[in-house]
């Protein structure tokens, strides 16, 4: 926010937060004279054949999408669908959990980006302890998490929550996607937790 003070000075502490990937939505058009989507299906989603992402923006009225719920103590309330727009470049994507698994990969590998962006992206690790409120990593880097040996990003929104995840010692990508939140905001990063020992038999 423009006029607020600092948390702390750059690069001394961490602090989780979707208004940076906004404000990099931004400098994307900024820098190309083009809507940030457009960019991202362009350099991203059409190079890597994921046909069944959108950014629907404003339009609630799109089809082919999971009902999101919001889960109690008394069970399951059916939630309304929101304007991607309000998630903007920071989560307003819809697109299929085997899109996600694919995109899992390329950002684990580093695919979509030079080498050395991605040994820079790799080597920037650190804790995530400063932040209680941060979604569950144990560390965190340029826009990329860690667990154990998985690298990746998870994502929450209202009645969704996802998980991209690359284990960089087996190859294996997983993708976990949900239509539902509760209490448990880090609920995909759990249940990677869980599965770990049967994903490393297969």
């Amino acid at each position: 926010m423009a006029g607020a003070p600092e948390s702390f000075a750059p690069g001394t502490s961490y602090q989780y937060s979707n208004t940076n990937t906004v404000l990099i939505g931004q400098i994307v058009e900024a820098a190309t004279g083009s809507a940030w989507n457009q960019v991202v299906k362009d350099r991203i989603l059409t190079p890597l054949g994921l046909d069944s992402v959108v950014y629907p923006d404003n339009d609630t009225s799109i089809t082919n999408i999971a009902s999101p719920y919001a889960i109690t103590s008394d069970g399951a309330e059916a939630l309304p669908v929101v304007q991607a727009s309000a998630f903007s470049a920071a989560g307003g994507l819809y697109g299929t959990a085997s899109d996600l698994a694919a995109w899992a990969e390329a950002l684990g590998t580093g695919s979509v980006l030079g080498t050395t962006a991605q040994q820079e992206r790799l080597a920037s690790f650190s804790s995530t302890s400063a932040d209680e409120a941060s979604p569950y990593y144990e560390e965190y880097g340029l826009g990329i998490g860690r667990i154990g040996d998985w690298v990746g990003h998870t994502g929450n929104g209202l009645g969704y929550q996802s998980l991209a995840m690359y284990n960089v010692t087996t190859g294996t990508s997983i993708a976990i996607c949900l239509n539902a939140s509760g209490e448990d905001g880090d609920l995909p990063a759990h249940i990677l937790e869980a599965l770990e020992d049967d994903i490393a038999m297969r």
